[in-house]
């Protein structure tokens, strides 16, 4: 063999070697390309669904906020109302007459004392000091600045019973508010 047949032969069997890296390098690149292809798709696929729920997630909260922005006012207007009903019924506390308000405190003061016999100081409103000093027998009476009804202690001040229109309301009002909403507004 000549030289020439051998180069052409080596020249053949080089260029043969490049085709089949040729296309071993092409069908590798397709599979590859095919892989990113489907990896790209499904990342796109995850990214679309999380955007979706989280446009899902913030519609709702934005509903949510809106639907909290309208009712805010009637709340508010609802609270208003409820708290002059409370109010007027402080004002008609106070506007008791003498004789309704002795009976009232004799009674309170009864009730305090059949738990805390022992009582030595009592608290009233200052309009109120009169009428209860009769009953308050042995007891220091004191003004406290309240609605009415009595706080009566033991000895030392230690223990209290506070059967005052400003708690009695107060806990009235929460045992109540709901019924009195019911009544006002349905």
């Amino acid at each position: 063999m000549s030289l020439e047949n051998v180069s052409g032969q080596i020249l053949a069997d080089v260029e043969d070697r490049i085709k089949n890296l040729e296309a071993e390098t092409k069908a590798t690149a397709e599979v590859i390309l095919t892989d990113a292809k489907k990896k790209s798709e499904e990342l796109i696929n995850v990214a679309k669904a999380k955007t979706e729920a989280q446009i899902v997630t913030l519609d709702k909260k934005e509903l949510a906020s809106a639907s909290l922005a309208v009712k805010r006012p009637l709340l508010d207007a609802k609270k208003d109302i409820i708290d002059k009903t409370y109010a007027a019924v402080k004002l008609k506390i106070t506007d008791f007459d003498a004789d309704t308000r002795k009976t009232l405190l004799q009674k309170l003061m009864y009730e305090a004392l059949e738990q805390m016999p022992d009582a030595k100081r009592v608290y009233v409103n200052k309009n109120d000091l009169s009428l209860v000093k009769p009953f308050a027998k042995d007891m220091v009476v004191s003004e406290k600045d309240m609605l009415g009804g009595i706080i009566i202690e033991n000895s030392d001040g230690t223990v209290r019973i506070d059967n005052s229109f400003d708690l009695l309301l107060e806990t009235i009002r929460k045992d109540t508010l709901k019924s009195v909403a019911d009544i006002l507004f349905n």
